[in-house]
């Protein structure tokens, strides 16, 4: 069974935000193969010093897929 057909099984792709969401797996496993010198990996692990104000705090772009693959891997 490819990768995507095991996508295809947790998402179910039955509603955007399930389908925003399964791009979003995607991706991150695409750059997870990435060797570590290219350029979107190195965006995407990259860790910013120092702070800002701000009034709503936000999530990390990993912390989205991380709360995605724990909810629907959790489904099956």
């Amino acid at each position: 069974m490819s990768v995507n057909n095991k996508l295809e099984d947790i998402f179910q792709w039955d509603d955007t935000v399930k389908l925003i969401e399964s791009f979003q797996v995607r991706w991150f496993g695409h750059i997870e193969r990435l060797e570590s010198r290219r350029m979107p990996k190195e965006i995407a692990i990259i860790t910013m010093e120092g702070t800002r104000k701000r009034i709503i705090p936000y999530k990390m772009w990993r912390d989205e897929v991380q709360e995605g693959l724990i909810k629907y891997a959790g489904n099956k």
